[in-house]
């Protein structure tokens, strides 16, 4: 059975394996990013931009994949690459490619800007969403301004979606003293790939 998953390991095997399909299939590979940049790729989302990858898998061999990119503030995605090895092609894995891509664009995009817009309605200031990609979903990691006792104050606040229900773990400090556990819970996050 084909399953569909975002990539969200930095040492997973299925990025060596998609940059393999990308050189195979690809007119000009090297007009592409390369797979040993995959991981550093995930690495770098930001909330102005953030990457995507993901794979089509059967019994554990990968046979395509996508790579793909978000830029919330503007509402704007783009593709990078998007190939099928060359045994599996015409058996439709590059359509629910396409389709899984485009869901998880538009999912990301709708709960990011459902978010900004919420805490932005409090009066909150430097609000800023970053879609962490999941292998069976994606989670949001906030970032906020706050006054606190006529302080500015920074909040970090992250969103996952567990069991159909909504958790939501904060952290926050003096913008002028940042919290090195607020630090680390935030680079954890975005670079293990939870």
């Amino acid at each position: 059975m084909l399953t569909l998953r975002s990539v969200t390991n930095l040492q997973d095997p299925a990025l060596e394996r998609l940059g393999r399909i990308q050189d195979a299939v690809y007119a000009e590979p090297d007009m592409l990013i390369p797979a040993s940049m995959f991981g550093r790729l995930l690495e770098w989302s930001a909330p102005e931009r953030q990457n995507f990858i993901i794979v089509a898998e059967k019994e554990g061999e990968v046979l395509g994949g996508a790579v793909f990119h978000l830029f919330p503030e503007v509402g704007v995605g783009f593709s990078s690459f998007l190939g099928v090895a060359l045994n599996a092609q015409g058996q439709g894995v590059s359509s629910k490619l396409h389709h899984f891509r485009w869901q998880t664009l538009e999912d990301a995009l709708k709960a990011a800007q459902n978010i900004q817009k919420n805490l932005e309605a409090q009066k909150l200031r430097g609000v800023h969403v970053n879609v962490i990609p999941r292998p069976d979903q994606f989670a949001l990691l906030v970032r906020f301004d706050y006054q606190a006792e006529g302080r500015p104050h920074r909040a970090h606040q992250l969103y996952l979606s567990q069991d159909g229900k909504l958790k939501t773990l904060t952290g926050s400090s003096e913008v002028s003293q940042p919290d090195s556990c607020v630090l680390e819970m935030e680079r954890f996050l975005k670079l293990k790939g939870y």
